[in-house]
């Protein structure tokens, strides 16, 4: 399976305007895991709803993703805790399963400049390597080796 990372900034957390403009074009995240890995299936992690719904929409099976992280098992098993506000302990429950579901499910990565998580989900992946054959930097489509990686990720 091949990760898709979609950083748009945080002002699209829970933001279910799917009938909105989107800001960010997703299909060139496609077009890299396309043309860069062999054929599998997607699993698009992206902070907008929105790009959730209409990716889900356009590539159908083909596609894993969440489009409600409230509702996902992982999220509503520690909600109803005494003393948890149930959408933060949703919130972080929902990344954390998504950043561990990615590093065991996904053995190709495609990852935005402007996110951490697609690159946290690679490097503690199996796929991890010295050359980063298996992992794609967008915007560009551009192999980044392990040491570039780790260069620059304290930066974002």
């Amino acid at each position: 399976m091949r990760l898709l990372q979609i950083r748009t900034g945080d002002r699209n957390i829970g933001r279910a305007n799917a009938s909105g403009p989107l800001r960010h074009t997703y299909r060139p995240y496609f077009e890299c895991a396309t043309r860069s890995f062999a054929p599998s299936a997607f699993y698009l992690m992206s902070d907008s709803s929105a790009l959730r719904a209409r990716a889900r929409e356009e590539y159908g099976e083909r596609l894993v993703t969440h489009t409600d992280p409230a509702h996902s098992p992982i999220a509503s098993a520690d909600a109803s805790k005494p003393g948890r506000h149930p959408q933060t302990a949703g919130s972080l429950l929902g990344v954390a399963g998504e950043l561990w579901t990615a590093s065991r499910a996904c053995d190709s990565f495609v990852v935005s400049v402007h996110g951490g998580l697609g690159r946290q989900a690679y490097l503690l992946s199996a796929a991890v390597n010295a050359s980063g054959d298996r992992l794609r930097v967008m915007p560009g489509c551009r192999k980044m080796a392990l040491r570039e990686l780790m260069s620059t990720h304290s930066k974002i």
